[in-house]
């Protein structure tokens, strides 16, 4: 049997580029399709990465790599 993979979103909540509520609707959809879904929002932060992004991804990959 199949398992959905992880996912992880990163948004900043400053980002002019793609509005904040395109992630939050896309891991309520994902969240709701039995995708299971991390979420990190950083307050300040706009279209990019953060060391905090950096980090989350990092373990998410860890986590991901300890599984198999």
């Amino acid at each position: 049997m199949s398992h959905p993979v992880p996912v992880l979103l990163v948004h900043g909540e400053d980002d002019a580029v793609v509005d904040v509520s395109a992630s939050r609707f896309a891991a309520e959809k994902l969240s709701g399709a039995g995708v299971p879904v991390e979420t990190l929002f950083c307050p300040g932060l706009g279209h990019g990465l953060d060391d905090a992004g950096l980090s989350a991804g990092a373990l998410a990959l860890q986590r991901g790599f300890a599984e198999k």
